[in-house]
């Protein structure tokens, strides 16, 4: 939903922008005729006329460029339920390859202390929550978590 809004936030702005530079174009060019100047010169109505014009011609450019820039940090930033993604993806590699390690026999080199080696109890119900989560999203197989679930109890 918010890259849908970041792409309409986009044409918004583009829209402005361009509406923007018809006005100033036109405002430019009907004052460098002959008619133009002799009107900008003579008449009041004319030359407030073309102030307020020149007005709205840079204002929808300074509205344009708001609107696309806010429409870019949209598409370019990441959302709450991306990053929550991401960083279950993170545990679940971690955790795949804490499996690989333990079922082709090798320890983990970064594990010396034998208190770092124990997992705390809360740390198994974290891991195993997660692996929950993962499974009820359809990122895990019923086999994986069940392999997953056995490396973690132990």
């Amino acid at each position: 939903m918010k890259k849908i809004f970041g792409i309409l936030f986009l044409l918004i702005g583009l829209a402005m922008i361009g509406l923007g530079i018809v006005a100033l174009t036109n405002t430019a060019s009907r004052n460098e005729s002959f008619e133009g100047q002799v009107e900008y010169e003579f008449s009041e109505n004319y030359r407030s006329n073309s102030n307020e014009q020149q007005i709205t011609g840079f204002g929808l450019v300074g509205g344009g460029l708001i609107f696309f820039i806010i429409g870019i940090v949209m598409l370019a930033t990441k959302t709450k339920a991306q990053r929550k993604k991401e960083t279950e993806l993170e545990v679940l590699r971690k955790m795949q390859q804490t499996n690989n390690a333990v079922q082709s026999g090798q320890t983990t080199t970064t594990q010396t202390d034998n208190s770092s080696t124990q997992k705390s109890t809360d740390d198994k119900f974290e891991q195993l929550e997660k692996l929950g989560k993962l499974k009820e999203q359809g990122l895990l197989t019923d086999e994986e978590f069940q392999q997953l679930k056995k490396t973690i109890l132990g």
